[in-house]
């Protein structure tokens, strides 16, 4: 059994949405993140309670910004696993300059070309066969 968030102890779940016990509003939508929000006195598109305690605000806000440092962190994992999955070893000055230099020369081939998404193809190919074929060795020869 999933475990119950500490937010409905100060408000009732209405599924989609809550009703606060403090101001007695209710929100007909959103769930325990929005009823958090609500009583932080943050986020955007919510009435903020006037009635919370000042311990239950600062605890959920505490709480938002706890959730929000998890989430940049997950975001910031998979931007590294990105990076390493990348197969780009920078491991020297010189070899960072030649990955910048070569994204620069992708940047313009994909100018050149029209080709904004790395298709290979111009505008009118048919997202496929027949558009332009070149590499982007061949473009820096």
């Amino acid at each position: 059994m999933a475990e119950r968030d500490l937010v409905w102890e100060h408000g009732e779940n209405k599924h989609p949405g809550f009703r606060c016990k403090y101001c007695l509003r209710e929100k007909k939508g959103g769930g325990a993140t929005r009823f958090k929000e609500h009583l932080a006195g943050r986020g955007r598109e919510v009435v903020h309670c006037d009635h919370v305690p000042v311990e239950v605000r600062d605890y959920f806000r505490c709480e938002l910004d706890r959730i929000q440092g998890r989430k940049k962190a997950i975001a910031e994992e998979k931007y590294r696993k990105e990076q390493a999955a990348s197969h780009i070893d920078l491991t020297s000055d010189d070899e960072l300059a030649e990955a910048i230099a070569l994204s620069k020369a992708e940047a313009e081939f994909r100018r050149r070309t029209g080709d904004r998404y790395g298709h290979g193809g111009g505008s009118g190919s048919g997202g496929g066969s027949g558009g332009i074929k070149v590499s982007l060795g061949e473009l820096l020869r």
